[in-house]
This record gives C-alpha cells, sequence and structure tokens, in this order.
C-alpha cells in the first residue's frame, strides 16, 4: 500500500541516526559537481576520498550483489557504472532546478518502529528509495521534504535499516567522523552527544542508539 505524504518530513530526521550512507552519497555528489569533467579514473578516486566506495562495497554489494565481493574487476565496473547513474541524475535535478520530478518513496512503520540494530521506539518514517536524490536536496541546502515530495509505504512490523551500524561494523568508518557529521545535521543528536538537557522528542532513541554503539565500541563518549 502506497499513500501520498501529507505533512512535511525533515531531512536530518530521516539521516540521522540511520543512514550515514546518504552523508557519504552527499560528499560524492558534491565532488562531482566541482569536477564535472573528471575522468573516469578521478571519479574512482573521488570515490575513495568521499567513502562512496565503502558505502558501495559494505552496503549495495553486501546486500543486493554479493557476487562482486570477491571479484575486483566486476565490481570496479560497477562502481563506475553507479557513478556515471550519478552523473546523470545531478544533471536531471540541475535541468529541474534541484526540483524533484517525481515522488520519492518513504517507509512508514506506522507500528512500534525497531531499527535493525536493536533501537525501539525509532522514528517511524524512513528512505526507501531514492537516497541518492535525498542525498542531492541535502547538498543543494534542503532542509525538509514537503507532503508533494513523497509516497508513504505502509511497513507495519518491519525494521528499520541502520546502515549506519553497517558502516562502523565493518571498520572502514570512522566513529568520530559519523557522530561530527550528524551532530552538524542535526541539532537534537547534537545536543545528547555534548550531553546536554534536549526536548527533542526524539533525544531518548538517539540516547539509546549512541549507547548501543558506544557497547560495541564504535562511537566516541
Amino acid at each position: 500500500m502506497s499513500l501520498p505524504g501529507r505533512a512535511d518530513v525533515a531531512l536530518s530526521d530521516l539521516i540521522v541516526p540511520y543512514r550515514f550512507d546518504i552523508v557519504i552519497r552527499r560528499n560524492m555528489i558534491a565532488r562531482m559537481i566541482e569536477a564535472a569533467d573528471a575522468s573516469d579514473e578521478q571519479l574512482v578516486e573521488a570515490a575513495a576520498d568521499t567513502s562512496y566506495d565503502i558505502w558501495f562495497e559494505e552496503i549495495e554489494v553486501a546486500r543486493f550483489r554479493p557476487g562482486l565481493r570477491h571479484d575486483d574487476g566486476a565490481r570496479r565496473s560497477a562502481l563506475l557504472q553507479r557513478i556515471h547513474g550519478l552523473q546523470s541524475l545531478i544533471r536531471s535535478m540541475q535541468n529541474s532546478g534541484d526540483e524533484l520530478t517525481q515522488r520519492l518513496v518513504l517507509d512508514w512503520h506506522f507500528w512500534s518502529a525497531e531499527s535493525e540494530s536493536g533501537v525501539t521506539g525509532a522514528y517511524s518514517v524512513a528512505p526507501a528509495d531514492g537516497c541518492h536524490r535525498i542525498a542531492y536536496l541535502l547538498h543543494a541546502g534542503r532542509a525538509t521534504l514537503t507532503g508533494s515530495d513523497l509516497r508513504l509505504r505502509a511497513c507495519p512490523g518491519s525494521t528499520i535499516l541502520d546502515n549506519t551500524a553497517r558502516l562502523l561494523r565493518s571498520g572502514r568508518v570512522k566513529p568520530a567522523a559519523v557522530a561530527g557529521k550528524f551532530a552538524d545535521i542535526h541539532s537534537g543528536f547534537r545536543a545528547v552527544m555534548s550531553g546536554e538537557s534536549s526536548d527533542d522528542a526524539r533525544a531518548p532513541e538517539f540516547r539509546e542508539w549512541i549507547n548501543r554503539q558506544l557497547e560495541g565500541g564504535v562511537c566516541p563518549s
């Protein structure tokens, strides 16, 4: 079941704390816009510099294309194909004046929401598709998605992806970088990280997520 969105959704709430991969994609988009005429070799280097290659290997390949795990040549070709697709998306968004031309789909966990990393009471709306477009909008300075930008896909009983935890478990993403970027993006998360009092409704959720990652030794205290 898919329903039109009825209220604005803050980009920060879609990203923090479960979707650091969208921050990585935002960084890659920024690099590609700066170097619009980059060669394929330069694009692969940019992917390494921005951790886009880590997202590709630890999330996309691991979840959806495991056959590429042990084939370096095929994995590099697939990464380049993904980057070329991102080039097309950037051009499309620029041509539309940084506006969406089709609705983004968000998963709506309208019963008791739990993340796959075990956080209970998680934010009930999560990106389903269009994550590169969300990353582009973040780069472009958008703060919210309006109801007309969205469709909600009902997902009762399913857990919310925690790609941040997956990236941290890989050991290839620095916990301090995650904490710092999230603090920049979401004021409520920043308050919890710094030990300040917060009236943000998500403060207990952020605190539980941070505590779970601390237990695993992957976030700074």
